[in-house]
């Protein structure tokens, strides 16, 4: 149990801003999604008191190839494991519950290569 004096040391508040859990939701998504960040579009809002989530980004090309390839694979089922991946990993990076994510895909990112001077 901590006493009176080591409570005192640890009165405050700690806030995350808007703006924090933002760039924690779009790098989970480039995490998830594997493209760049700054083709990622992330706002919040409140959703009835637990955090309400919008995403708009791209497809990774390689997803194609999933759907390609796995029996009963779609946009639709990769979307879905991606909002529950969002949910859980922004619930434990910050510390909040999470509501609704709405999820825009927007179309299908390429990863070039850029060309390297000899």
């Amino acid at each position: 149990m901590l006493s009176a004096t080591e409570l005192s040391k640890l009165t405050g508040i700690t806030t995350v801003s808007a703006r924090a859990i933002q760039t924690i939701v779009a790098a989970t998504a480039e995490r998830r999604f594997r493209v760049p960040n700054e083709v990622i579009k992330v706002s919040t809002h409140d959703d009835q008191g637990l955090l309400g989530i919008d995403i708009s980004c791209p497809l990774n090309s390689d997803a194609l190839n999933t759907i390609e390839h796995t029996p009963d694979a779609s946009v639709f089922s990769l979307a879905s494991q991606a909002r529950k991946d969002i949910v859980t990993r922004v619930s434990k990076i910050a510390g909040v519950k999470v509501g609704k994510v709405n999820l825009r895909l927007t179309g299908i990112h390429r990863q070039t290569e850029k060309r390297r001077l000899k």
